[in-house]
């Protein structure tokens, strides 16, 4: 099967399947549409694919707490160019990864998104992951596992991933009092 390189060349594969008249009249509407979203989501840009990996990153297991959805659009609000897309581009692109969230699951949709992907943009994916999943407290032992198999995925070497890391576990460390500091009130000379 030749590469689809977008969605019209998805959509001319499924235009051109040639089908015995029999099975055609058997395929419902609901079908073609699931069999033209399997084929659209073999398509992924590089764009689509790093926020993919952040979707699943903060609904690996089917949860959207709050602090992790506030963390992924922060992610995607601040970085370009996902920072100069209107609330129109944005909303559509959030709205075709839930999609895909719906159609793959988190665990297919980060497989599709990793062969889309340079090596430098994997790095970056697996720090934007990393840091998503600790912006609600330390990691749990699952959340470890599937950072740990993001790695992976994403072929970044444990001693690199473990350096990413322990970057956010300094940068979402908790803070405590250690001392105070007593102001002398300023007085206008």
């Amino acid at each position: 099967m030749e590469e689809l390189r977008s969605c019209d060349d998805a959509r001319a594969r499924w235009n051109h399947l040639t089908l015995p008249a029999c099975v055609v009249c058997h395929i419902s509407t609901w079908c073609a549409e699931a069999i033209t979203k399997v084929l659209l989501s073999s398509v992924m840009d590089s764009l689509t694919a790093f926020a993919a990996v952040g979707l699943a990153a903060v609904s690996w297991d089917s949860h959207f707490t709050p602090a992790g959805t506030r963390a992924f659009r922060h992610a995607l609000d601040y970085r370009e160019p996902f920072c100069q897309m209107t609330d129109g581009e944005m909303i559509a692109l959030l709205d075709d990864l839930l999609d895909l969230r719906r159609s793959l699951g988190a665990h297919d949709m980060m497989l599709q998104a990793a062969k889309c992907l340079t090596n430098a943009q994997c790095m970056t994916a697996y720090a934007m992951a990393s840091e998503l999943m600790r912006s609600d407290g330390p990691f749990e032992p699952e959340e470890r596992r599937f950072l740990d198999h993001l790695a992976v995925v994403l072929q970044i070497s444990k001693f690199e991933a473990q350096r990413i890391d322990a970057v956010f576990e300094i940068f979402h460390a908790r803070l405590t009092l250690s001392s105070t500091l007593e102001m002398s009130p300023v007085v206008p000379v």
